[in-house]
């Protein structure tokens, strides 16, 4: 059974949808186009985070970029924490709040958020789902972790 979708999601999945088809997984085109996993993105409403690029997935090493749903009530597993490279989040949809460096932030959609290496740093929504982009910079190593928590 298919989970209920707005009609401005809808359209969303469709032109998604319709990019995916366009570019046949193996083809030369696949080394360049990354497109989310809507299988796994609509089989249920839990938190989803696909590597859409990093090391394991690509030669690029400055930078890796993340498509992360967090489901209503939900934020950083783990709370408060810092990394040791520079992370970015753009917020698509959804509202969240932010605590960076002490301070709280509310955050709507169309909004960058900003982490330097060292900065303390978490979110968490409140009672609607969000979905980011999570940019890291540079790639993180895979053989390190890559958050490490703080005790709040």
């Amino acid at each position: 059974m298919q989970p209920k979708v707005s009609r401005r999601k809808q359209k969303v999945l469709t032109a998604v949808t319709d990019a995916i088809d366009t570019v046949p997984a193996g083809s030369a085109a696949a080394k360049y186009l990354r497109s989310i996993d809507l299988t796994r993105f609509l089989a249920d409403k839990a938190r989803f985070n696909q590597r859409l690029l990093d090391r394991s997935n690509s030669d690029i090493m400055s930078c890796a970029v993340n498509y992360v749903r967090t489901p209503p009530n939900g934020g950083t597993p783990g709370g408060e924490h810092v990394h040791d490279y520079d992370q970015f989040i753009f917020l698509i949809s959804g509202r969240m709040m932010v605590k960076i460096d002490g301070e709280t932030y509310p955050v709507s959609p169309g909004t960058l958020m900003i982490f330097p290496a060292g900065i303390a740093h978490h979110f968490w929504n409140l009672e609607e789902e969000t979905i980011h982009l999570t940019i890291m910079a540079p790639a993180p190593d895979p053989q390190k972790p890559r958050a490490t928590q703080l005790n709040s």
